[in-house]
C-alpha cells in the first residue's frame, strides 16, 4: 500500500461528488406504531364514554342539591319549618326513587322510610331525631333543627350508598 503511486489531482477533480442517501423517513410508520396509536385512541374513547356515562348517571345528585339550595333560601326568607321539612322529605324520596327504583322506595313511609334512609346513608351522616320522618314532621311547631335537616339531606343526596 505504501508503494502505490499517488492519484494525480486532475483525475480526482473529474470524479463526481459522493451521492448522499436520502434521509430515512418516519412516515409511513411501522405497523407496531399504528397498533399503539389505535390502542391509545381506543383507551381514550372508552375512558371518555365511561366519564360521560358516570356524569349523566350522577346528574340527578347535582339537580337535587340545587333544589335543596332553593328550598333552603326559601326557608331563610319565610321561616316556615314545616314547609322546609316537607320539601326535604319529598326531595329525599325523589332521589331515592331515582337511585333505587320506584318499586323499592315509593311505598315507604314513617319508620320504614326512616330506616331506609339510615341504612343507605353515608358513614359520616348527620344524626337526626329518632322519629324524624314520623309524626314529628306533621306537628304545628316541629322541634327539628333546620340546619341539621339541611346537612342530613345534602349529605344523603350526595353520598348515599
Amino acid at each position: 500500500m505504501a508503494n502505490q503511486p499517488a492519484i494525480p489531482e486532475e483525475v480526482l477533480k473529474q470524479l463526481a461528488p459522493l451521492a448522499q442517501p436520502e434521509p430515512i423517513s418516519q412516515w409511513p410508520m411501522a405497523p407496531g406504531w399504528w397498533l399503539l396509536a389505535a390502542l391509545i385512541l381506543l383507551i381514550a374513547g372508552f375512558a371518555s364514554y365511561k366519564f360521560y356515562r358516570r356524569r349523566m348517571q350522577r346528574r340527578y345528585r347535582q339537580q337535587a342539591s340545587q333544589l335543596l339550595d332553593n328550598y333552603w333560601q326559601t326557608y331563610q326568607r319565610q321561616q316556615n319549618l314545616a314547609a322546609f321539612i316537607t320539601a326535604c322529605n319529598q326531595l329525599l324520596k325523589q332521589v331515592a326513587i331515582t337511585a333505587y327504583g320506584r318499586n323499592r322506595v315509593a311505598a315507604l313511609t314513617g319508620q320504614a322510610w326512616q330506616q331506609f334512609l339510615l341504612a343507605h346513608q353515608p358513614s359520616n351522616a348527620v344524626q337526626l331525631p329518632d322519629d324524624f320522618f314520623g309524626i314529628s314532621q306533621y306537628q304545628a311547631q316541629p322541634n327539628i333543627p333546620a340546619d341539621k335537616l339541611k346537612d342530613f339531606t345534602y349529605r344523603w343526596i350526595n353520598h348515599h350508598v
